[in-house]
């Protein structure tokens, strides 16, 4: 590029002269920084969960739910089935969403394994973007939040379908977490409100 004046010479300018100076460290920081570490993460234990699911999960009732998909077919997809008790448990919210998920499935118990998944992913990465508003920035560490929601250990909730109720609770209790932990002067009032829905559904499932 040449710049041209009225009593100056023409000067050539690189045009490589406006890109940073690379080191080690800036490649290091480029290729390894917090916030690519925690997707990466987050995406490669999202992935091997659903591998797992896929690979395990088979389409039949398996323990609790043989009792669950009874009552539900015996008494329909209604508010007495909603509000019954199951052993010591009354499941309202999560009792809704599996009794939707197997009507609109046809009964697949696949369906709650997957529902599952799902919940347990949004609720990480609401609690990632909580965290990093609150911080302003990623952590490498931040990456145990779905390593502790996306793993193997939650093989019985991932292939039991029905399990999606003790999920709903999950979900709650993240929600509530992330209300929480971005209160702010001026916003009190307001995070209180949306940590009292958190609480009411939380009551609701369990």
């Amino acid at each position: 590029q040449f710049i041209h004046g009225s009593e100056v010479p023409p000067v050539l300018v690189s045009p490589f002269t406006s890109l940073p100076r690379l080191s080690l460290r800036n490649v290091w920081n480029i290729a390894f920084s917090a916030e690519r570490f925690v997707f990466a993460g987050f995406s490669i234990l999202l992935v091997a969960t659903g591998i797992y699911l896929y690979r395990f999960a088979v389409n039949m009732p398996f323990q609790d739910e043989w009792d669950a998909a009874s009552s539900l077919l015996t008494q329909g997809f209604a508010p007495e089935w909603w509000l019954s008790k199951h052993n010591e448990h009354r499941f309202i919210v999560g009792r809704v969403l599996w009794g939707l998920l197997m009507t609109a499935t046809g009964f697949d118990f696949r369906a709650g394994g997957w529902l599952t998944l799902v919940l347990l992913a949004t609720s990480a990465g609401g609690l990632l973007l909580a965290v990093r508003k609150v911080r302003g920035h990623s952590s490498f560490t931040d990456v145990l939040v779905p390593a502790l929601l996306l793993n193997a250990g939650h093989c019985f909730n991932l292939l039991m379908g029905y399990q999606v109720v003790f999920t709903a609770f999950t979900v709650c209790g993240c929600g509530l977490i992330a209300s929480l932990l971005q209160v702010q002067p001026g916003s009190v009032f307001r995070t209180g409100l949306w940590g009292g829905d958190w609480l009411v559904l939380l009551v609701g499932n369990g």
